[in-house]
């Protein structure tokens, strides 16, 4: 210290367990008045001490996040002021934040960044990234459920419709692939997630309908599909465990009871030009296909199979019902049915064929 070198005083004092507090606060203090050589990284023999003689610099960050690594899993509170600690450090604000997502997520942390209060000192902005960058590494480490609370919670809106479409897409596609078991943990949070996001939606139109309608599309549309696919799983279930006994037209009211309510989905897709209901109507659905995300896009092959697969439903219980006595008017609209569902499963097959 009588010398001013000071990066060696530090070095020094880290070298002693229970010195390595006071070396940090040290540093840190010299660092911001601007006394002290600081590298941002140590070299491969893990001295703390970068460069030659006279002049070496000091490795500031890694002792600092070293330090407050050793104590920030004791709880929110301490993670919070290992945040802190980390926020004094000057230098690239990229790193700054790599060494704060780091530690949240060694210490299994993450919520530490709740409340807002919590972190005043971070400017907002800082606060918002940082928050967006911990959620998406959650996300990509398979821990979506948290990443999702942590932006629900900040009323990140537009970051958790944007997790929430990935994650549903990613259910769908696993689905298709029948790497989604059908019953147990797996469906139960495929489930939960589809629950969760309706909810979210709902939320997110009554609380801001303006930016909902702006940035929001994607997550509805994704949505829309994925519990009308949902439905028809249990569907299919049901169906499968219909008595083979029996009158076939009670058996037929039975089946179409939960098939009504997903042709019901899937006229509101036509509706919402997602899928024709007519072959008039092929070439601006698939327009409207083409602007879509990849997300919702690579849902589309399963839509199209599954509402092929309603419609052949729908006309078997129509034709066994029109197979039964009934009077001529009955019969007339029948008809009339026949005709609408062979002319949309004509266009959902162009529709399927050309996108």
């Amino acid at each position: 210290l009588a010398t001013q070198q000071f990066e060696r005083a530090v070095a020094v004092l880290a070298a002693v367990p229970h010195l390595r507090q006071e070396a940090v606060h040290f540093g840190l203090a010299l660092q911001h008045e601007g006394l002290l050589a600081v590298a941002q990284q140590k070299l491969a023999d893990s001295s703390l001490l970068v460069g030659t003689s006279p002049s070496p610099s000091l490795a500031l960050p890694p002792l600092v996040a070293q330090h407050v690594g050793e104590w920030a899993s004791e709880g929110v509170d301490a993670s919070r002021a290992a945040i802190g600690y980390l926020w004094l450090l000057r230098g690239p604000a990229a790193q700054r934040q790599e060494l704060c997502i780091q530690l949240l997520l060694g210490c299994g942390k993450p919520e530490a960044l709740l409340p807002r209060s919590g972190l005043s000192h971070i400017a907002e902005a800082d606060y918002r990234e940082l928050l967006r960058a911990v959620s998406s590494r959650l996300a990509g480490k398979g821990r979506a459920s948290q990443a999702a609370r942590l932006l629900y919670e900040a009323r990140e809106h537009r970051q958790l419709s944007a997790l929430l479409v990935a994650e549903l897409s990613a259910n769908i596609a696993a689905a298709a692939r029948g790497t989604n078991p059908a019953a147990g943990d797996a469906a139960e949070r495929a489930a939960r997630l589809c629950a969760d996001a309706a909810a979210f939606a709902r939320e997110w139109r009554d609380s801001d309908p303006k930016e909902a309608s702006a940035h929001g599309a994607p997550l509805f549309a994704l949505l829309s599909i994925a519990q009308l696919l949902e439905g028809a799983e249990a569907w299919r279930a049901a169906s499968k465990g219909l008595p083979a006994a029996g009158p076939r037209g009670a058996t037929d009211a039975i089946a179409m009871q939960p098939l009504s309510a997903l042709l019901v989905r899937v006229e509101a897709l036509s509706e919402a030009g997602l899928l024709p209901a007519s072959l008039a109507e092929v070439e601006a659905a698939q327009a409207e296909y083409r602007l879509q995300p990849p997300e919702v896009r690579r849902a589309f092959p399963q839509l199209v199979e599954t509402c092929v697969e309603l419609l052949h439903a729908q006309h078997v219980a129509l034709r066994n019902a029109r197979c039964a006595p009934m009077p001529a008017a009955a019969g007339a609209r029948a008809g009339t049915g026949f005709a609408a569902i062979r002319a949309q499963a004509e266009a959902l097959v162009a529709f399927g064929g050309t996108r």
